[in-house]
């Protein structure tokens, strides 16, 4: 006979961020996704705006970062579209593009 057994579920191993205060110090992040806006961090001390989002600053080590709002448009530089081989529960076509908020922050995103 097998005897059942039971795993705590181990928080580090899941491959999505958990989106509560108590899981991920980035909480704040996915509630501002939540309601439609884009957010990063700021450092207080040196200036340096992060993204992705930090914990803790990426040129000096400050900790205590402050939350800004991103703009909610910018430019397009670039795009690709997928026509085949779309995971599961995603339709094509599929748009990917990368776009430049400020000078500093630039990514690639499904539009």
């Amino acid at each position: 006979m097998i005897s059942e057994v039971k795993w705590e579920y181990a928080y580090t191993m899941d491959p999505v961020p958990q989106q509560r205060a108590e899981h991920n110090k980035l909480f704040h992040f996915f509630d501002e996704l939540r309601a439609g806006r884009l957010v990063t961090t700021k450092c207080p001390a040196c200036g340096k705006v992060a993204w992705p989002p930090r914990t803790v600053c990426p040129a000096c080590f400050e900790d205590e970062l402050e939350w800004i709002i991103l703009p909610s448009s910018g430019t397009v530089q670039g795009f690709s579209i997928q026509t085949s081989g779309a995971p599961p529960g995603f339709s094509l076509p599929m748009v990917f593009a990368r776009v430049e908020l400020t000078e500093q922050i630039h990514f690639v995103g499904r539009v």
